[in-house]
């Protein structure tokens, strides 16, 4: 078995094997510079209208109640499809079940139970 040493927080902060920042650091580094230039024309060249912080906060309460309930209508969905599947492997199995059943557990000669609880089987694995 192989044992590494820990990374400490430096190295797990600045490693770039596998990371997503060098593919979005040109973009950072753009919209860093784009604000810097705002910054830079709002405070030398003339100025820029400011808006109210709370304004912000208005804004950011009905931001959050809409994204909450857009969550809670996702975690419904996804709950709800889950019930279903859950439902559908039961009546499967259940299928499967009756059909042993039905068709009994041991080879009829001369009727064919083997071939019959075969094909069941291939048909169910149709639906999961």
């Amino acid at each position: 078995m192989i044992v590494r040493d820990p990374p400490s927080l430096l190295q797990l902060l600045f490693v770039m094997k596998g990371a997503i920042v060098p593919r979005i650091a040109g973009r950072m580094a753009a919209l860093a510079g784009l604000s810097l230039a705002v910054l830079v024309a709002d405070r030398q060249v003339v100025a820029l209208p400011h808006v109210s912080i709370a304004a912000m906060g208005v804004f950011g309460v009905a931001l959050s109640l809409i994204l909450g309930f857009r969550n809670n209508a996702a975690y419904d969905r996804w709950w709800e499809a889950r019930k279903l599947w859950g439902q559908m492997i039961a009546d499967a199995r259940s299928l499967g079940r009756e059909t042993a059943i039905f068709l009994g557990t041991g080879a009829r000669p001369g009727r064919g139970g083997s071939q019959l609880r075969s094909a069941r089987a291939r048909g169910m694995t149709c639906v999961p």
